[in-house]
């Protein structure tokens, strides 16, 4: 695929050593973004119940691949992609502005390092096959975002920072929620998720296990089938 940047219903592509996924799922438009260029992957989830959701994730991705192309870091890309999602809302903020969140990895000899803002999520599995969360959420009260790209809060770009040695890491997965949505949910009533039942215990362990036993296009598949949400993954092997 020509593509660097990503916006489709439904995508199963590999480009530049990433699998790339997306699906609708339940929602009527696609507001993830992915883009992937050689030793850079991110993701971007628009956010829900703002204006332009869509726009905001595609832009932001957007003015991200411009700066990667002109040499920037990951941070001046993110501060980049931050400026063209707020610049949807005239440069002001409201608190339905359009938002995004981010979540994007370089490989930089041999470490991986990532930014992100929001609760779109990079894991890392390990060569000894666990897999590690390498992000912390940006959420508050029941669950809302209070960190992410745009508009919608007066407050500057809060981005944190991650990293990881490639050499005990089998592989980089950077998601949206929609993937780990059900799954988090779940684990905590023992609850069943399509045909799997999950126990009390750690979601990413879960996770992990249904990433070992399905693919990463089973995994996909099934949080489409019971989530309510679009669904992305991007999984880099290492």
């Amino acid at each position: 695929m020509a593509e660097r940047v990503w916006q489709d219903e439904n995508v199963d592509a590999e480009v530049d050593g990433v699998h790339v996924l997306m699906r609708l799922g339940k929602r009527e438009e696609q507001q993830d973004a992915v883009f992937v260029t050689p030793g850079v992957v991110a993701v971007a989830d628009g956010m829900g119940g703002h204006t332009d959701g869509a726009a905001a994730s595609k832009v932001a991705l957007d003015a991200f691949a411009g700066t990667i192309d002109d040499g920037g870091g990951l941070s001046d890309a993110a501060s980049h992609a931050d400026a063209a999602v707020r610049a949807l809302a005239g440069g002001g903020w409201s608190p339905r502005a359009p938002g995004t969140t981010l979540v994007a990895a370089r490989l930089d000899g041999g470490v991986v390092r990532g930014v992100w803002s929001g609760d779109s999520r990079a894991y890392r599995l390990r060569v000894d096959g666990l897999l590690e969360l390498l992000t912390e959420d940006h959420t508050g009260f029941m669950g809302a975002i209070e960190h992410a790209l745009g508009g919608f809060s007066p407050d500057a770009l809060h981005l944190d920072e991650f990293s990881c040695e490639v050499a005990d890491t089998a592989g980089l997965l950077l998601c949206t929620d929609g993937l780990t949505g059900p799954f988090d949910a779940a684990w905590h009533h023992g609850d069943t998720v399509g045909d799997v039942r999950l126990v009390d215990g750690d979601a990413t362990a879960t996770i992990a296990t249904l990433l070992t036993d399905r693919g990463i296009r089973g995994l996909v598949d099934l949080a489409a089938q019971v989530g309510s949400d679009n669904v992305t993954a991007a999984w880099w092997p290492l």
